[in-house]
């Protein structure tokens, strides 16, 4: 009885062990997820400000009001760069992630709160040099943890992104990139986008058509750049009609 009660007490150890140090993985948190509460605050604030007509909050609390003008110029760089594609000639933006993360801390869920799963909270985004790290908090019960994919992005040729996932955890446990990457293929197909994944100098590269002719108008819009940079993505393209596409490719 002692012999199985020790081996009983041991099992019981391990177990107790491998949840420990289950924990420790699991409550780890990337930096840029981490700063995602002070814009989570000032989400708060600004939500206090719009239901104050007296505008009083406003003035007491200028990093709010710096991210909501943050989230504003996002709203408008993305209306200005749809109306510009629908249009003939050359169009761009140049977006920073902080822009992008006061719209997703602000605008998101006060405007469009469905288009999240409850279970995914405070999204963020981060722009490294050609690399794009996306991550949110999960919280399924009681229990939360941060989730987090790093994303290697190129542009492979006109209208053609090359993406390669770089990294992907929960945590610090890694998670199966090649699962991800075609549930991440399976997405973007619903969006009306073509994708491919091929083998390519020993990793496994999502290959994204982008949609060149719009609906409306009969114009070609042909994305020419993308440049992904410490805090900042630019991205260029050119809207012809079809006639004049069909003459720059015999040219």
């Amino acid at each position: 009885m002692s012999r199985l009660r020790r081996i009983q007490l041991a099992s019981a150890g391990v177990l107790v062990g491998g949840l420990i140090v289950a924990a420790s993985l699991l409550r780890y948190e990337p930096a840029f997820l981490r700063e995602q509460a002070s814009f989570s605050h000032e989400q708060r604030v600004t939500d206090d400000v719009a239901a104050n007509p007296t505008g009083l909050a406003a003035s007491t609390d200028p990093v709010a009001s710096a991210s909501q003008r943050a989230a504003g110029r996002m709203v408008t760089k993305a209306s200005a760069l749809h109306a510009a594609i629908g249009q003939i000639g050359d169009w761009g933006t140049a977006v920073t992630d902080d822009e992008i993360n006061a719209w997703l801390a602000i605008d998101l869920p006060r405007n469009h709160p469905g288009w999240l799963p409850h279970s995914v909270r405070e999204p963020r985004v981060l722009f490294l040099p050609g690399h794009v790290q996306i991550g949110a908090r999960f919280a399924y019960g009681g229990l939360s943890a941060a989730g987090w994919l790093d994303l290697e992005i190129h542009l492979r040729e006109v209208n053609q992104l090359g993406i390669v996932l770089a990294d992907a955890r929960v945590g610090l446990i890694p998670l199966p990139r090649g699962a991800i990457l075609r549930e991440l293929a399976r997405r973007i197909n619903g969006l009306g986008r073509v994708t491919e994944l091929r083998q390519l100098n020993g990793r496994t590269v999502l290959i994204v058509s982008m949609a060149s002719t719009r609906e409306t108008g009969g114009v070609i819009s042909s994305l020419e750049s993308l440049r992904i940079s410490d805090g900042e993505a630019i991205l260029t393209g050119t809207t012809r009609t079809a006639a004049d596409g069909s003459r720059s490719a015999h040219n």
